[in-house]
């Protein structure tokens, strides 16, 4: 039985007494959830006996991105891990391979939000695949909160990111009953039921597993030279914003503005010209907000527009 805890007892010096080792690629906040339920606690009541300090925080942000030195330094003592594995299944894990630096404040590119409000979640941040809930252990894995992996593939179906019964947002740490957390808070659909799954088009399954292995291996080569995954990634996501912002594809679904925008990337000096062909696509269009261009990118850029203005 899963204790409700009306009574805070302060655990803050105490280790943890159970902690299930931490998943491939799992989520900090799935683990957090593992470990309070390893206790028969709820995950809420849990955290705030064991980190008074950080009383009714941790849950109430995104603790995959917000997680600080000081938190993650405390439980690795609980937990008896290493520091680094801790910080591992966070977010901020992808520091140097997705972007330079994920911030605790602000958007993130490509990193799905958590919004939460009055102990839920009103976004759908949280993806996750119903067939891999289905194994055991049951945990949420890291790249399910990435933009672009829209796919599971290891089951290749489409993701979900919200109750197929009641539409809710998933609240990994909220649920009913001792069914565990993989329910859904609004109305206890389990989300492991797969219901009607769509299968995932080859395409789609191509282009997750390109951006999967680009974000692993750290680089990716254009044009037969190597250029840094971060780089590559932050012009993705500027040719993303063009062709959301001037409706360059026909469906506004995110498979098809990222497939659009990663044949761009891997074309800029037969795209960029096309582009500047829009009669509403100017130049600084193809630069705006971008601190530090990457030199890939800059290059053929300068060299399109010093053509084209001559």
């Amino acid at each position: 039985m899963i204790s409700y805890i009306t009574r805070y007892t302060d655990l803050s010096s105490n280790r943890f007494l159970l902690h299930p080792p931490p998943m491939q690629n799992e989520l900090l906040s799935s683990w957090l959830i593992r470990v309070a339920l390893a206790h028969q606690t709820m995950p809420w009541s849990f955290m705030n006996m064991h980190f008074p300090e950080y009383k009714n925080i941790i849950f109430s942000r995104d603790v995959d991105i917000w997680a600080p030195d000081e938190f993650i330094e405390k439980l690795a003592w609980k937990s008896g891990l290493q520091a680094s594995d801790i910080l591992n299944l966070t977010l901020r894990s992808y520091e140097g391979y997705l972007l330079e630096r994920v911030r605790s404040n602000g958007q993130n590119f490509f990193i799905a939000p958590i919004i939460s409000r009055k102990r839920r979640n009103i976004g759908y941040g949280q993806k996750y695949c119903p067939i891999c809930l289905k194994e055991h252990p049951v945990y949420f894995k890291k790249e399910w909160r990435l933009t672009f992996y829209t796919v599971c593939l290891e089951h290749k179906v489409y993701m979900l990111n919200r109750c197929p019964n009641c539409e809710s947002s998933v609240t990994l740490y909220k649920f009913k009953h001792d069914k565990g957390f993989v329910q859904c808070y609004g109305c206890g659909w389990h989300l492991s039921q797969v219901g009607s799954l769509m299968t995932a088009s080859d395409e789609d399954i191509a282009r997750v597993s390109r951006l999967m292995k680009i974000l692993d291996d750290g680089y990716v080569l254009i044009g037969g030279k190597p250029v840094y995954s971060v780089a590559f990634f932050q012009v993705l996501h500027q040719i993303v914003k063009i062709v959301k912002h001037f409706d360059l594809v026909e469906f506004e679904e995110i498979d098809e503005i990222i497939g659009e925008a990663e044949k761009v990337v891997f074309n800029l000096d037969v795209w960029i010209g096309k582009l500047l062909e829009h009669p509403k696509i100017c130049p600084s269009h193809l630069m705006q907000d971008l601190k530090l261009v990457p030199y890939f990118y800059y290059s053929v850029l300068s060299y399109i527009l010093e053509n084209r203005f001559k």
